[in-house]
């Protein structure tokens, strides 16, 4: 599911950013996006390895608290991002289906 996911909320940036950046920015703007992807990518591993033994072995939270928060946790921010892509892409078909109508 998580492969579907990313798949398909990448695919969808990539078409929205490069139909609302015009011809001659859109090489400086798939280099940015390039570049935070990476930046993310290189990351993540970090941050989940601190999120992982934080709710496990933290004392805070019972070892089972943590392991279903941290799912939660990462459910949300994927949840997040898959609904911004959506959103976006959706203002975009509207925009257009807007033009094409005029």
């Amino acid at each position: 599911i998580y492969r579907l996911t990313f798949s398909v909320s990448t695919a969808s940036l990539v078409l929205a950013m490069n139909r609302t950046v015009t011809h001659s920015q859109r090489a400086t703007a798939n280099a940015l996006a390039t570049f935070f992807t990476s930046l993310a990518r290189s990351i993540a591993p970090g941050v989940a390895g601190f999120i992982v033994a934080f709710s496990l072995s933290s004392g805070v939270f019972r070892p089972i608290v943590g392991a279903v928060s941290m799912f939660l946790f990462l459910a949300v921010v994927d949840g997040a991002s898959s609904l911004s892509a959506v959103t976006f892409l959706q203002e975009e078909i509207d925009q257009e289906t807007s033009v094409r109508k005029n």
